[in-house]
């Protein structure tokens, strides 16, 4: 689960795990997945992990490959829900050529490249 410490995807995994579903959750804000990981753990019986990623800065296959595939190869994962993402408000004329590289980052290509790392 990517952006699994708040919002949606934080609501995906408490339902997922009131199923029984062990989780795994990705997000940028380690100090809050863990907290968010433990409330899981103590509401329901299964395990969680937590691995540490900032979608938007992560630019190729290969970083996360290394970052989440490579932590991930012991456990049995039967579905990936991809939550990560943002805006920054305000019109796209005025953002900076980094903002907008970041937006298309985060929103677009991350899917696709978690998605191949991810892929046997």
């Amino acid at each position: 689960m990517t952006g699994g410490s708040d919002g949606i995807g934080l609501e995906m995994c408490n339902r997922l795990a009131g199923l029984g579903f062990n989780i795994c959750m990705v997000s940028r804000d380690g100090p809050k997945m863990a907290l968010q990981c433990s409330k899981i753990e103590r509401s329901h019986p299964v395990k969680t992990k937590s691995i540490v990623c900032d979608f938007s800065k992560v630019c190729s296959i290969a970083e996360y490959t290394k970052i989440v595939a490579n932590e991930i190869t012991n456990l049995d994962v039967s579905m990936v829900f991809l939550n990560a993402g943002g805006s920054i408000p305000g019109t796209t004329y005025d953002l900076t050529d980094v903002e907008t590289q970041t937006i298309i980052r985060l929103n677009f290509i991350q899917p696709i490249y978690i998605t191949k790392a991810l892929l046997p």
